[in-house]
């Protein structure tokens, strides 16, 4: 078995390769630093893949495969970082055809909701006079801006306000590069 592991950040690549190093994987872990669009980085991950079989070929006689390939791409909704197109590159360039995708598919779910103690918690704040001055006046452009990017919380099922639906679905498996980056959401 061989694993390439590929990492944007070059901190966490060298901190990667030295817990591969301490625990005795640096002979069956690759860290490869960069964008996996980079073609440098491909070469890199195509030798590293080619230690696995004779020749440098895969078992079927073509270019070097890989079996699995795993991912942590989802941003907020699944594109806000639109990193899907990074893992289809290299869907497209290495996985067997019989290959697998992990996670191998995902899906957008939305429901509408009423999330008044958010609103009710913020306004509180600017209400309770801070510092002994009267900030109310602050309320409106707070929410808005608390209103403008996404806000990672729990809801208890009673803030729905309808049942969930489901906005789309990405097969990490078949979709196209590109599939992610053109959901309008």
């Amino acid at each position: 078995m061989r694993v390439v592991a590929v990492e944007g950040s070059a901190r966490a690549a060298k901190l990667a390769r030295e817990a591969m190093r301490r625990n005795g994987f640096e002979n069956k872990v690759t860290v490869v630093c960069g964008r996996i669009e980079d073609e440098a980085v491909a070469e890199e991950v195509g030798a590293a893949l080619s230690q696995r079989h004779p020749g440098g070929l895969s078992a079927t006689g073509g270019p070097p495969t890989a079996d699995v390939i795993v991912s942590e791409w989802m941003g907020y909704m699944l594109v806000y970082e639109d990193m899907f197109r990074s893992v289809a590159v290299a869907r497209d360039r290495w996985l067997h055809p019989d290959g697998c995708m992990i996670p191998a598919k995902c899906s957008v779910w939305a429901a509408p909701f009423c999330g008044r103690d958010l609103a009710d918690e913020l306004a509180g704040f600017w209400r309770r006079k801070p510092y002994g001055l009267d900030m109310q006046h602050l309320i409106g452009p707070a929410m808005e801006e608390v209103c403008a990017r996404p806000v990672i919380d729990e809801l208890a099922p009673q803030c729905l306000l309808a049942r969930p639906a489901q906005l789309w679905r990405l097969d990490c498996r078949a979709d196209p590069a590109d599939v992610a980056s053109s959901q309008c959401l």
